[in-house]
């Protein structure tokens, strides 16, 4: 299960928080809130602090996401190493 709290921080800058899993069946929703929050000409930051795993399907995501603009504000020690060593980061 995901859960993506949205909250406006800088102008011109959305963070959006993550919980849980990043997965098949969360990054559909992940990416629509990311969309969402670029649509409104917002620059799109996350918050993967509360990130528990992330499958490949959520690694293609945010290899996506950056490249599209995405920054990643926050995370854990593992979910680094795991962007790390799939070159995204």
């Amino acid at each position: 299960m995901l859960r993506i709290t949205t909250s406006e921080c800088d102008p011109g800058d959305e963070l959006l928080s993550v919980e849980g899993n990043i997965a098949v069946s969360g990054c559909e929703e992940l990416e629509r809130a990311c969309r969402e929050t670029a649509s409104r000409g917002l620059r799109v930051l996350l918050d993967l602090s509360d990130v528990r795993m992330i499958d490949s399907h959520g690694v293609e995501l945010l290899r996506r996401l950056i490249a599209n603009g995405a920054r990643i504000t926050n995370d854990t020690p593992l979910i680094r190493e795991l962007l790390r060593d799939s070159d995204i980061v």
